[in-house]
């Protein structure tokens, strides 16, 4: 599986995506930091500059700092997030991420903002780049709970059609490969309610047949050389055609918005600027 495409451009699957950065939205909340601050719109505006310039180990630092504080920034969340996703679109700056402990700095992140929709797409999408085939932390990814962020922000937000377009590309990223710990992290993610996740955005999506492909392709997937998995999609609604054997061609199917002109997930610019 390759890793998240942004929606205006022409990249190929398995590239990482373009890191156009956005510009933070206001925010009346108090910025992280001691003291009180005269205009904490201005400041958390700056802050937020200061970060899309950090490296890994500072990028992390500043989003455990983040989740932590009191009250909640969450732009500067958000920001921290895109920070992650943007670093690793590179090789090594997404081996470094991993190494300071990336994914679960993310999966925190969801975890305290479940419904913001802007944290959560940017949680979703860095953990896209981070398990892609070119950046394989998989593994870890999976140990610290990215699996259970994922289909909860799913769940959670199953009429929002980002989301679940980048929830299904995380699950194909973290549930692909044919390593010895891939099975393992096919059942991990049925236990983590990805099979309800990905059922749920097809049948609420019913109407766009982008969206049945890639839910079809990311069944697939989870179901590939783990047959015991069949029995419990189709309990929790999967039409038994959904979830015949994975075939190559399916593989490559990362993405709602390349299969169609228009449909799921397509029409949009993704992390676009925010006023």
């Amino acid at each position: 599986m390759g890793a998240e495409q942004s929606a205006v451009s022409d990249a190929p699957a398995g590239a990482p995506i373009d890191g156009g950065e956005a510009h933070p939205s206001s925010s009346q909340e108090t910025t992280i930091g001691a003291g009180a601050v005269s205009d904490p719109v201005a400041e958390a505006h700056k802050m937020c500059l200061e970060i899309d310039k950090m490296g890994p180990a500072e990028a992390v630092k500043m989003l455990n700092a983040a989740v932590q504080a009191r009250p909640l920034n969450h732009t500067v969340v958000e920001v921290c997030c895109r920070r992650v996703r943007v670093l690793c679109r590179d090789a090594e700056q997404c081996h470094e991420c991993d190494k300071q402990g990336a994914s679960a700095a993310v999966v925190g992140a969801m975890k305290v903002l479940p419904v913001d929709t802007n944290v959560q797409l940017q949680g979703l999408a860095a953990i896209v780049n981070l398990c892609s085939e070119e950046h394989d932390h998989r593994n870890t990814s999976v140990s610290s709970g990215v699996l259970v962020a994922v289909s909860n922000a799913m769940i959670m937000m199953v009429s929002n059609a980002e989301v679940q377009e980048m929830g299904c590309m995380a699950l194909q990223n973290c549930c692909d490969g044919e390593d010895d710990m891939a099975i393992h992290r096919r059942q991990s993610a049925a236990d983590a309610g990805a099979l309800k996740a990905v059922i749920g955005a097809m049948n609420a999506h019913h109407a766009i047949p982008a969206a049945q492909e890639v839910g079809v392709a990311t069944l697939r997937l989870i179901l590939h050389k783990v047959p015991t998995l069949r029995e419990e999609a189709i309990k929790l609604g999967a039409k038994p055609e959904w979830l015949d054997p994975l075939v190559k061609e399916m593989r490559v199917m990362t993405s709602f918005r390349r299969m169609a002109a228009t449909g799921f997930g397509t029409g949009r610019r993704m992390f676009k600027p925010t006023s």
